[in-house]
């Protein structure tokens, strides 16, 4: 009898990550602290980088655009 196997939420997260460290890891048991694996990582994090700077320019016009929407109403409702 085949004992069945169960995914952990931890693999989610590994494979939202990145699924071919997933991947390697659970067919070939490469192991996650290489030096491929830290190069990987660092490329990573340097992607990662433009990424958060975008996502730092969306909140900033969000927040300008509420502001200026709270601004308008405030406005219209004094004249």
């Amino acid at each position: 009898m085949k004992k069945k196997r169960f995914t952990k939420a931890s693999e989610f997260a590994q494979w939202e990550y990145c699924p071919r460290q997933w991947y390697l890891s659970k067919t070939m048991g490469m192991r996650i602290n290489s030096e491929a694996s830290r190069r990987g990582a660092a490329y990573h994090n340097a992607k990662s980088e433009g990424v958060k700077s975008v996502q730092q320019d969306q909140t900033k016009f969000i927040t300008a655009l509420v502001i200026g929407g709270i601004i308008c109403i405030f406005c219209l409702l004094l004249h």
